[in-house]
């Protein structure tokens, strides 16, 4: 017969505390239902180990029959033992394990108390326009849902009819089904883990207390939200069985791509196109700005093609502020011309001087090519 202390794998002088830690983390690691998906093989070792240690902790586990193991070892229960043979000596010799496990099973694997079910969440997309989501915006949205059946108010049972303990589990919501030597804790099939039952079933959501129907959800978009942004919203997603809980909604807000404006975080970027005569003398121009506003913005004598302009404060919300509202400059060249603009070019041609420091190193470095050819 083993040494009961290095089965669980604790001193000699260790306390029923530690004792009882000692078999509930071996107990736990080797029990049957742990190795379903194991070979033969593994499962045989774990049930013989499962044994041993559940063995070692019937005797170290009760101080009377730890003191008689202290003074006579094992000799002390090996006639009981070797008699039945394994388990069955000593369930001869008065030891319990039905007890063992009720105290580090009766959870293994499910809820010793009643649960319902929480509905599921809800996903509802929605559009809006970039003013919208600067601004913030209130939303009505209509969809399909399960809701509360309107018979029964969600109780699952038609008017009158009283809810009563489940007969099969006493109201525990499982029950213990004894295979082997150990016992396996299942939900209760008559009651659904519920604990109890309805005598009689509401005819309309046939008992699960709700039903499908469209509802109509308000809600409100909050200022500077970004494309694909989703808001949560608790308690306004499907309703539970018999009255469970509700899920949530989750608002998914796709923000529609604008006309005038690009959006990056809290920026706003616009295109403004310039004549080339604008560019190179500068101008003032009124721009729209997302409010619906103008603004004047200066563009320098010699302003380059996609040089950008900054109008501070002027882009869209956030927490703490408001960002940019910047704008590029699209330089473009005339289609077509007319002799007189013609002319007017070819002067300026002839006379042009002044060029961007990139032009002319562009130019130094294609002489320089050139010559090593």
């Amino acid at each position: 017969m083993a040494d009961y202390y290095k089965v669980l794998g604790v001193p000699s002088n260790a306390s029923i505390q530690d004792i009882k830690k000692a078999y509930r983390k071996l107990a736990l690691k080797y029990h049957p239902d742990q190795h379903q998906n194991s070979s033969s093989a593994e499962k045989q070792k774990a049930e013989k180990i499962f044994k041993e240690v559940t063995e070692a902790y019937e005797v170290l586990g009760d101080e009377k029959k730890r003191r008689m193991y202290d003074q006579m070892g094992p000799d002390a229960f090996r006639q009981s033992s070797s008699g039945g043979g394994g388990f069955e000596g000593f369930s001869e010799a008065g030891f319990d394990f039905s007890s063992i496990f009720e105290d580090f099973f009766s959870n293994f694997g499910s809820s010793s108390q009643p649960t319902v079910s929480k509905g599921r969440d809800v996903l509802i997309k929605i559009s809006i326009t970039l003013e919208d989501a600067f601004k913030g915006v209130n939303q009505s949205v209509e969809f399909s849902t399960i809701v509360r059946c309107d018979s029964c108010s969600g109780t699952g049972g038609e008017k009158g009819s009283k809810v009563v303990q489940c007969t099969t589990c006493h109201g525990k919501g499982e029950v213990g089904i004894s295979q082997g030597f150990f016992m396996v804790r299942q939900t209760c099939k008559r009651c659904q883990g519920t604990g109890t039952y309805i005598a009689v079933l509401c005819k309309k959501c046939r008992g699960s207390g709700c039903m499908r129907d469209r509802r109509v959800l308000d809600f409100r978009v909050p200022p500077g939200i970004e494309h694909e942004s989703q808001l949560r919203l608790h308690g306004e997603g499907e309703v539970g069985e018999r009255g469970g809980p509700c899920g949530d909604a989750i608002i998914q807000v796709n923000v529609q791509s604008h006309s005038l404006f690009r959006r990056k975080g809290a920026n706003l970027f616009m295109n403004y196109p310039l004549s080339i005569s604008q560019a190179a003398l500068g101008c003032v121009v009124q721009i729209p700005t997302i409010e619906g506003e103008q603004v004047s913005v200066t563009f320098r004598e010699g302003t380059q093609f996609k040089e950008k302009t900054v109008v501070h404060n002027k882009g869209m919300p956030y927490s703490s502020g408001r960002g940019d509202l910047i704008i590029e400059a699209d330089v473009y060249v005339p289609l077509k011309l007319t002799q007189r603009q013609k002319e007017l070019l070819q002067d300026f041609l002839e006379e042009e001087e002044n060029k961007p420091p990139e032009t002319t190193g562009f130019f130094a470095k294609l002489k320089n090519f050139f010559k090593t050819l």
